[in-house]
């Protein structure tokens, strides 16, 4: 009984969630200071660095939900319990592949490859990226943002997108770095771009 109770409670939060994705989605609060970045090709991506040691980088399981979560929310928001994890990346049919960086084999970086094409027809879509405050600075991010770039390459995509926020200063300088630059959406991005940058 307490276990068809659970099931059904985290039924109900997955269609509250499916319902707050759409419509942050679809409804932005101000969809126009959303900044959205290209990579013109994946033919010259570099090679993936060496990791510091006990460091290591593969492909998330079912099993690094609760652990990918916890990432998540130290960088996005509070609202990631494990199963919104495997609902929205490891479950999903849209993202291919989550990648992990992990710590002594405790997951502290992560980054999806997400494939949406009536949106971006033969792009890959870089999502959910974040790496844990306590192991920033490490390149951790570039890591495995580029791993997910290498898989969109495998897999024939043309280029590759993404989107985020004018206040991610330290993800616009990552993506930079990887090759992404500015897209106008709106023509009034043009002016935010150039504020964004200049901060950058």
């Amino acid at each position: 009984m307490h276990r068809w109770i659970k099931l059904q409670r985290q039924s109900l939060l997955v269609n509250i969630f499916r319902i707050c994705d759409f419509t942050v989605g679809a409804i932005s609060l101000d969809q126009k200071k959303k900044l959205f970045m290209r990579r013109a090709n994946l033919d010259d991506l570099p090679a993936l660095p060496h990791l510091p040691k006990d460091y290591e980088l593969r492909v998330a399981t079912v099993h690094d939900a609760k652990a990918i979560a916890e990432i998540l929310k130290t960088a996005y928001s509070p609202f990631w319990p494990a199963f919104r994890a495997r609902y929205i990346l490891l479950d999903a049919e849209d993202v291919k592949r989550t990648f992990i960086v992990t710590f002594n084999n405790k997951p502290i970086a992560t980054a999806s490859a997400r494939l949406v094409p009536k949106l971006y027809p033969g792009s890959g879509y870089v999502h959910w990226v974040a790496v844990h405050p306590d192991h920033q600075g490490k390149r951790l991010g570039y890591v495995v943002s580029l791993a997910v770039l290498h898989f969109f390459k495998e897999i024939g995509c043309r280029d590759a997108v993404l989107e985020t926020e004018q206040s991610r200063l330290p993800a616009i300088n990552l993506y930079t770095k990887l090759g992404f630059l500015p897209e106008y959406v709106y023509p009034s991005q043009k002016e935010l771009w150039a504020n964004v940058l200049a901060k950058a």
